[in-house]
């Protein structure tokens, strides 16, 4: 480890803890515990549809160990459930009509927008 990296490691209360670059201190974990804990919260979103990665979500929950970015994306990248996508036959496309689309073809075709009956 760099030495300055070890700048944002301190001491408290008995804990090793990692400050972040946004000031927040996260424990540090170590092996066993960091093994449990990111198998804790990949079980915990393991499916879903998830906007924040398994790394992010164990940073927001107050933990660190050197490698978690790795572990957490091999753990990520190892899952079925996490990585599978679903078959084009299977998802439910819509067909989005433009709002424009209307006054397009009035302002394009006129004559096609006049009902005829109702004038005669």
């Amino acid at each position: 480890m760099a030495k300055k990296d070890l700048k944002c490691f301190t001491k408290l209360c008995g804990n090793f803890d990692y400050k972040m670059s946004d000031g927040v201190l996260a424990r540090c974990l170590g092996v066993e515990e960091a093994a449990k804990r990111l198998e804790e919260v990949h079980d915990k979103v393991c499916g879903t549809t998830k906007p924040v990665n398994l790394y992010r979500r164990l940073q927001r929950q107050g933990y660190y160990w050197p490698d978690m970015a790795r572990d957490a994306k091999a753990r990520e990248e190892a899952c079925l459930k996490c990585t599978w996508m679903p078959d084009r036959a299977e998802c439910a496309f819509i067909n989005v009509v433009d709002w424009r689309q209307p006054y397009i073809e009035y302002l394009t075709e006129p004559y096609r927008m006049i009902d005829t009956k109702r004038i005669s």
